[in-house]
């Protein structure tokens, strides 16, 4: 098939590397994807197909001819080779997306040439690389609109100087995403001295990184987001007592809100236990009470203005868990939310709450899984100091998901409620 008779190609793949455009394949092509002159080539796995050498080679011939008028490149599949024989220029390329499905100990990750279409594709921008390793100097690194890195080796981790130059061409980005793709932290003292130097991505709307606690601290510190209307961050913890969350933690607060943010947070979702902590914040009012279960916290979380995940590979001493919720409270503008859920093992404590319930001035709805009902109350309960207002005056909604009333907690409660409108 070619261009010449008017059928946008849809190419299918190999179990090691890609498949070949010939008549063999035409139930592989899709008419709809026909543009004009342009081509969008999909290469996608098919496990059952295994290729000789030179079928392979083949197939490369087809694809370099065809690259000078490619709109779209996705491949996906194991190809440890073939990158390298792609030197022509792809002047009009707008979306690469490369997935290595290999398994990392049965072959390395494939590494992105330099020279790939001969460092000319000055449309590109958009570049989704999965399980590959790219050097930030690479000429693909320049003028992108999104960036998604996920999962490269150890060893193509960028130095710090080499991510900071390669974001510095990234002026017009508005999407990134970088799972274990950041500069590494080595010492404590990159994240404690003040950085010497700061990249600001005027055009930021959408982060999302993944890495150790400390990784995310450095690369957050290093970044101006003045744009930024989603954060979100997962953070690896590898200290048993979550010293290397509370780096983190100011970043990220310093990233939740801004200028730019049309509203402040007013929904936060708060869940976790021994082992992991979430947090989630939205501008907009009650979008907690749309959370029903995991599944559609995962699905609301897309619309998050904040998503912060502290993980630990063990178990962290007792009270960490706790004191991470705390800190993160103890930064995030919290006199703005005004609906709050603590769902799962949220382990606050009387103290935690009675610490933080002066900031939230304006909380009206809060629900409650079993563990948190109880310090709660006891924190309602509590009298305020003389000359104090009542605490959480405008709290007029108080949902318990998941409680069995038992009569002793249904006295708790009731008398809570008439001290409350007392």
């Amino acid at each position: 098939m070619s261009a010449i008779n008017g059928v946008r190609l849809h190419l299918a793949t190999l179990a090691f590397g890609v498949i070949s455009i010939s008549p063999s394949y035409r139930q592989l092509v899709s008419p709809r994807y026909w543009l004009g002159q342009r081509w969008r080539l999909y290469i996608w796995r098919q496990s059952s197909h295994h290729w000789s050498k030179a079928r392979f080679q083949a197939f490369e011939r087809q694809l370099e001819a065809h690259i000078s008028h490619t709109l779209h490149l996705s491949i996906s599949g194991i190809f440890q080779i073939g990158l390298e024989r792609l030197v022509s220029p792809a002047p009009v390329l707008e979306v690469l997306s490369l997935s290595n499905t290999s398994h990392p100990f049965e072959f390395p990750p494939p590494v992105i040439p330099d020279a790939l279409f001969n460092g000319i594709a000055p449309k590109l921008a958009n570049l989704e690389l999965i399980g590959c390793n790219i050097s930030w100097k690479s000429p693909l690194l320049k003028a992108l609109q999104t960036l998604h890195i996920l999962r490269p080796s150890e060893e193509a981790r960028p130095t710090l100087e080499d991510w900071l130059d390669a974001l510095n061409e990234m002026s017009q980005l508005k999407t990134l995403t970088l799972h274990s793709s950041t500069p590494v932290a080595f010492d404590d003292d990159m994240l404690i001295s003040e950085p010497r130097r700061a990249v600001t991505l005027p055009s930021l709307t959408r982060f999302n990184i993944s890495a150790s606690a400390k990784d995310c601290a450095l690369a957050l510190a290093h970044l101006v987001l003045p744009a930024l209307i989603c954060l979100q961050v997962a953070a690896k913890s590898h200290d048993w007592d979550g010293e290397d969350l509370r780096l983190v933690i100011p970043h990220i607060a310093r990233n939740a809100h801004g200028p730019q943010d049309t509203a402040p947070p007013q929904s936060i979702v708060l869940s976790g236990g021994r082992t992991d902590v979430d947090i989630f914040a939205w501008t907009v009012p009650d979008a907690n009470d749309k959370v029903l279960d995991p599944v559609t916290l995962l699905r609301m979380a897309i619309s998050a203005r904040l998503f912060f995940s502290a993980t630990t590979n063990g178990s962290w001493r007792d009270g960490t868990d706790t004191e991470i919720f705390d800190g993160m409270m103890a930064h995030l503008p919290m006199h703005t939310i005004s609906g709050l859920l603590a769902q799962n093992h949220t382990p606050f404590s009387k103290e935690v709450w009675l610490r933080h319930s002066p900031r939230l001035a304006m909380l009206k709805l809060v629900r409650l899984a079993r563990t948190s009902v109880k310090p709660f109350r006891q924190m309602l309960a509590e009298d305020a100091p003389p000359g104090s207002p009542l605490r959480l005056p405008p709290l007029t909604n108080l949902i318990l998901d998941d409680v069995s009333l038992t009569a002793l907690r249904t006295y708790h409660l009731r008398d809570m409620l008439i001290k409350r409108k007392d």
